[in-house]
């Protein structure tokens, strides 16, 4: 029952995946239920993701740099929040940096989430540094201050050059650092957006957009503005056809809705 549930849900929000197009969310071109598990379809991109464009940039970006590269994934969330939809993983690992200067989101894991909730085995949900003190409770009270969170540690790692500490370890000892070298402008946006408590933070994207550009927040556009020509990612090399990348995602999904099945057989 508990597999099944997952898969109802993944199915579900696949749909919901589909329907966006939007030049800063990963593109699913198709989904489908086979051989008792999901699949989904997506587009192949070719490029690096932000933490190992970062580890080629010496660890660390400018301020500048690093604003310009989540503006167009705060965009995306916009997008992915108009329709009562949160991602839950922003990470580094999760943002894709192409050699076409696109910035794409990428992985929801919409069965992940489905499953591990029922079963409470949150090792699966968040990521450590990551994820914000609601993603530690059974019943925490996740909406967009859950990306906001997630957001803001990723722009956190780009400008400090590391994560910021567990947000569960945060409750009792907040021993998070901001160096003197930050601007007052990303500061006053960092603080609140990693507000261990979801009152404290931003309540919409929006907000805290005008936050960091210290001005209204413009309506999100469907084409983001690509990274600086000062940032080059990788030389282009021939692309593959998005089939090709989409046998890769039917690959990886088999395996591992496979393996959450194993998990909970073996309970």
């Amino acid at each position: 029952p508990l597999f099944r549930n997952g898969l109802k849900q993944f199915l579900q929000e696949a749909r919901t995946l589909a329907l966006m197009d939007h030049s800063n969310i990963v593109r699913v071109r198709h989904f489908f239920e086979e051989n008792g598990t999901g699949y989904l379809v997506m587009d192949y991109y070719e490029g690096v993701t932000l933490e190992a464009y970062v580890k080629q940039k010496g660890g660390k970006l400018s301020e500048e740099l690093a604003v310009n590269i989540l503006i167009p994934v705060l965009d995306g969330l916009r997008e992915v929040h108009r329709r009562d939809f949160w991602h839950r993983d922003v990470k580094p690992q999760n943002i894709y940096l192409t050699t076409e200067g696109r910035i794409i989101l990428l992985d929801f894991g919409a069965a992940r989430q489905a499953v591990t909730a029922q079963t409470r085995s949150l090792s699966v949900v968040y990521t450590p540094g990551y994820a914000p003190y609601e993603q530690y409770l059974s019943r925490g009270n996740q909406g967009p201050w859950t990306d906001i969170y997630g957001a803001a540690a990723t722009l956190y790692f780009m400008v400090v050059g590391k994560a910021p500490p567990e947000a569960q370890e945060r409750v009792l000892n907040d021993s998070i650092e901001y160096p003197k070298t930050l601007s007052t402008r990303l500061r006053e946006a960092l603080v609140p957006a990693l507000a261990v408590k979801t009152e404290d933070r931003p309540q919409t994207v929006a907000e805290w957009q005008e936050r960091l550009w210290d001005k209204p927040s413009p309506e999100p556009i469907p084409q983001s503005a690509p990274i600086p020509p000062s940032a080059p990612i990788l030389a282009p090399k021939p692309k593959m056809k998005w089939l090709w990348g989409g046998v890769a995602v039917l690959i990886f999904m088999m395996v591992a809705v496979g393996f959450l099945n194993w998990k909970i057989d073996s309970r």
